[in-house]
């Protein structure tokens, strides 16, 4: 019997595996929803109806979409029951509804099971329901036609509703090989890649061909709920809107696309080559990829630019009875030699076997897969001849920076100048300024850890909560104008501008590889000219002579000095205060 309740805006809870937050966040703006600050495993967003469809058929790295019905505090037992029994039940079951209930229980004082805590939930449930409808409702639970999910963090207790069942269950995987990635996971790590493929993919270790598919699923615009093959669980809902659904189903199919850049999957593994085309096949997506038979070792790009992107077998992994430090030793050979000009990233839950790929990662993203903590490696292959970025260098890739807070204490920071830590500038590159896009946060992550960059912004860094938490907050205030500073295309930095009307601040952090080179100064100059605001203010430590250059070369004139502690642990630094005055403009 749904009523008013279905019309109203409600919350929703995305979550995610630990790591993949900001590349959920970043899906959802680009949906055009509006997704709050993300937690661990955790992005919120909401809106109607239309916005957990639209969730539920196009979010790629998300786990679930949870439908939130309320928050309450249960002590004890009689709380849990009293709390979840007060919630709109009936809005969302009819007479014939079938449920059941799962629960998480952690650090409660007396609710240690969390076996009980459901069966105090599903008592709950069933005897609101009764008082309404005059009958007990069924509990099925391997099929039910609702599942209510409970989370019980010490006393604190969320109650809602799964609105698809498991997301990673897309439907194409009609045979398998040990240890298969999560599709939810490796689409998040396409994601964090910055794969949108324009560029050639190739997958070294395919196995049963899950980082293709997800692949070719991005690179021809198919949202994933367009593969799946059973029913989303809203869809037996009662009040079940199959017109708005209908709507954005073809909203869906009309992204469609036909990819522009070559996909492939190789394995030295014959079975699992079977089970790959077979998975594509019932995925739709074998016109789009390759697989062929060779050994890692072998590994052959598929051409400049391409992206590489791999699970290889690390132990617990499949593949525990190999030779696995000589594998890995011998795939790093294969990518110096035939992956000039590509991008590599591999996930690895296994630092001794990390270290024998004989390369230097640019970036080591912390996630995790299942319960197992793993890290994602990326590799910058320099066609011609391998370089490792040398130290300090930032990873320079497809993200923006927005290094520091938009708030008291952001301070510019441009860097080392030609002799300053012994690195002559490079030659000036094109500086050209967009919006940013999602999915950067790693790459913006490294560049506000780099410890000389941190102090010449008199910042201290961020931990990687923290940071993703920071960054989500950037976004999602209309009142912050931010920009992603490119330099021939790569990502330099990010400049920001914030405060109330009367004292707007701007600030910037460039990536290391970029200073000395005019990028600060040509990307603020042209900030400027898109800001509308006749005052500005910018603070800057003492000590970076080179970043106030940059800001008195841009207009701006130092109008005061102050001692000002920024960041957690607050971080004290004498600083310059400047001033910019827009020009009065000329008949």
């Amino acid at each position: 019997m749904p009523g008013s309740w279905y019309t109203r805006s409600m919350r929703y809870l995305a979550t995610v595996a630990k790591g993949l937050e900001a590349v959920v966040w970043g899906e959802l703006s680009a949906l055009g929803l509006e997704p709050g600050p993300p937690r661990p495993g955790l992005v919120p967003f909401e809106g109607g109806w239309e916005a957990g469809y639209r969730a539920c058929l196009r979010l790629r790295a998300a786990r679930r979409v949870l439908l939130e019905l309320g928050r309450f505090e249960a002590s004890h037992a009689d709380g849990l029951y009293a709390g979840a029994r007060a919630l709109r039940w009936p809005d969302h079951f009819g007479r014939k509804t079938t449920f059941a209930v799962e629960a998480s229980v952690r650090d409660h004082p007396s609710l240690t099971h969390s076996g009980y805590a459901a069966l105090k939930v599903k008592d709950a449930v069933a005897d609101a329901l009764r008082a309404v409808f005059g009958v007990r409702p069924d509990v099925d639970r391997e099929d039910p036609d609702v599942r209510v999910v409970l989370h019980l963090h010490g006393t604190s207790a969320t109650i809602a509703l799964d609105l698809a069942g498991p997301l990673h269950k897309r439907g194409y995987r009609v045979k398998t090989v040990p240890a298969p990635l999560n599709e939810t996971l490796a689409a998040g790590i396409l994601l964090l890649a910055g794969y949108d493929g324009t560029a050639a993919f190739a997958d070294p270790f395919c196995g049963s061909g899950t980082l293709c598919i997800e692949a070719a699923l991005i690179a021809s615009g198919t949202a994933p709920g367009l593969v799946r093959k059973v029913r989303f669980g809203f869809q037996r809902w009662p009040g079940f809107r199959d017109r708005t659904f209908q709507r954005l189903v073809e909203e869906a199919r009309a992204a469609a696309r036909r990819p522009s850049s070559p996909i492939l999957g190789s394995d030295a593994d014959g079975r699992a080559l079977i089970a790959a085309r077979d998975n594509a096949a019932a995925a739709g997506m074998s016109e789009w990829i390759r697989f062929e038979r060779r050994d890692a070792r072998e590994f052959v790009s598929p051409g400049p630019g391409c992206l590489v992107v791999s699970n290889p077998p690390y132990g617990d992994h499949a593949g525990a009875g190999e030779d696995l430090p000589a594998l890995y030793r011998a795939f790093g050979d294969a990518l110096k030699r035939n992956a000039g000009g590509a991008t590599a990233y591999l996930l690895c839950g296994n630092p001794a076997l990390a270290k024998c790929v004989g390369l230097r990662a640019a970036r080591r993203i912390p996630l995790w897969n299942g319960p197992m903590e793993c890290r994602l490696l990326e590799y910058r292959m320099v066609e011609g001849a391998f370089r490792t970025p040398g130290k300090g260098e930032s990873a320079a890739g497809t993200g923006e920076s927005l290094g520091e807070t938009p708030g008291p204490g952001r301070r510019g920071v441009e860097g080392a100048v030609s002799g300053d830590g012994g690195e002559a500038p490079g030659p000036c590159p094109r500086v050209d300024l967009r919006p940013p896009q999602p999915g950067d946060l790693p790459i913006l992550f490294e560049h506000q850890r780099d410890p000389e960059a941190a102090h010449m912004a008199a910042f201290p860094p961020r931990d990687w909560e923290a940071f993703q938490a920071h960054w989500a907050k950037i976004l999602a205030d209309p009142e912050v104008q931010v920009r992603t500073v490119l330099a021939d295309g790569k990502v330099a930095g990010d400049l920001l501008c914030w405060g109330p009307a009367e004292e707007k601040e701007v600030g910037y952090w460039i990536g290391r590889e970029f200073w000395g080179r005019g990028v600060a100064t040509r990307a603020l100059a042209a900030f400027l000219g898109v800001l509308e605001f006749p005052v500005l203010f910018a603070h800057v430590a003492k000590h970076n002579v080179a970043s106030r250059r940059v800001l008195e070369k841009c207009g701006f004139k130092v109008c005061g000095e102050m001692r000002r502690a920024c960041g957690e642990p607050p971080l004290e630094a004498d600083e310059f205060v400047l001033k910019w005055e827009r020009a009065e403009e000329t008949p």
